[in-house]
């Protein structure tokens, strides 16, 4: 049976996204560390500023609210991170057997798909619940992938059934 362009578009989209995902992945794991580093480099200046210009408090409230991560945080964010990495080598997996037109293609698509979704509703909860707008800025991923993820089950959907089906045998 011929791979359907359709299959080959979404396979190929599904790698790619799988791959950008597998880096957003470490870079949530290490986002505690760099938040840290930020802080060490910024704080004395801002401090300085501070001496000179009374006003330069304010600024440092909204670095602090904006910086400030307390160890829970820390920690769910590297495991959030590390899931990520997961489902995304799992949405890597399916894409490649997309490609590879396997028997199950279209399952491994539903499953890679359907946690993709789930985990990004679960970044979003994170998101608004947290008092941090650090995390608020999250949402624009979220809503990019969810939206991404949507399509391509959406065109799995309407089109898994004609993929899967035998070939029609020509009369001689």
């Amino acid at each position: 049976m011929k791979r359907p362009t359709w299959v080959t578009v979404v396979g190929v989209l599904m790698i790619i996204f799988g791959v950008f995902g597998i880096l957003g992945s470490g870079q949530l794991m290490f986002m505690p560390k760099m938040v840290e580093f930020q802080k060490s480099i910024m704080e004395p200046a801002l401090e300085r500023a501070q001496q000179k210009d009374p006003q330069a408090e304010r600024i440092l409230e909204e670095f602090h609210k904006l910086l400030n991560m307390t160890d829970g945080q820390k920690q769910l964010l590297m495991f959030m991170g590390l899931i990520s990495l997961f489902v995304c080598a799992f949405y890597l997996f399916a894409g490649i057997n997309m490609i590879q037109f396997k028997d199950n293609f279209a399952k491994l698509a539903y499953w890679a798909l359907g946690l993709s979704i789930g985990f990004t509703l679960l970044q979003v909860m994170f998101a608004v619940t947290s008092d941090m707008l650090f995390f608020m800025f999250m949402m624009i991923g979220a809503v990019f992938s969810l939206t991404i993820d949507l399509i391509l089950l959406i065109v799995i959907i309407l089109n898994d059934k004609k993929a899967t089906a035998p070939d029609p045998v020509m009369p001689a």
